[in-house]
């Protein structure tokens, strides 16, 4: 916080709010500043990739019956999770909250690599991974705008950064739906559609986050004036 005594007898008060307080030069990696909304925007589409196939082939993967009771449980720990995301956003952060959650989506869709045998795929494993990568959902929907907010210091700029991460859903769709299907064709079932998807989300989400952790883009820069 910073006082300003003017000749005029008015008071100027600035408070910035920023973790990089400490030095005022840019955080680089190998000589590179990376945009923070782009990496963020990399992170949420490959997060709606996942999400997208879910929704479009889990069904068709685990029979209708089976799969709707799936998105139920699903949905039941969504609730719980959204319930609990303010604390665990204030306790981890909310960009810690957020690229955590996507990267256990995506380890979740992997997962499904141990059940492809069509024995298995009518067990209970299968339940346990759609009702966990509720967590993940719930987390998706919410933190990633938390996130877009809070790396925009200039809120002249701000909305441009959330429409942006508003419109990587229709990426996902998009994406999901052009190569989804010629994925579960070419290795003989909607469960390669998740694994290729989670694999590919994996690596994105984890490259990102370590670039944001190196060069600080994700953390929350608010400045207000008040004179």
């Amino acid at each position: 916080v910073q006082f300003i005594q003017h000749t005029t007898s008015k008071l100027s008060i600035k408070i910035e709010d920023s973790s990089n307080d400490e030095d005022d030069t840019p955080i680089t990696l190998w000589g590179y500043k990376p945009d923070a909304s782009i990496l963020l925007c990399a992170i949420q589409t490959a997060g709606w990739i996942g999400v997208c196939a879910q929704s479009f082939f889990w069904t068709s993967w685990r029979g209708e019956e089976m799969g709707c009771i799936d998105f139920v449980v699903q949905s039941v720990v969504g609730v719980i999770t959204s319930s609990l995301l303010p604390i665990a956003n204030n306790s981890f952060g909310a960009a810690n909250v957020w690229c955590g959650s996507e990267l256990m989506f995506h380890l979740l869709m992997i997962s499904v690599v141990l059940v492809t045998n069509p024995i298995h795929a009518n067990g209970l494993f299968p339940r346990l991974i759609s009702a966990l990568s509720g967590i993940g959902y719930a987390v998706h929907a919410t933190n990633g705008l938390i996130v877009a907010a809070d790396v925009v210091a200039d809120p002249s700029k701000r909305a441009r950064t959330i429409a942006m991460v508003n419109n990587t859903l229709p990426m996902g769709q998009l994406v999901t739906a052009l190569i989804g299907g010629a994925i579960a064709q070419l290795f003989g079932g909607f469960e390669y559609v998740f694994i290729c998807f989670g694999f590919l989300g994996a690596v994105v989400t984890s490259a990102v986050w370590f670039i944001s952790l190196k060069c600080s883009l994700f953390n929350k820069r608010r400045t207000m004036v008040i004179i």
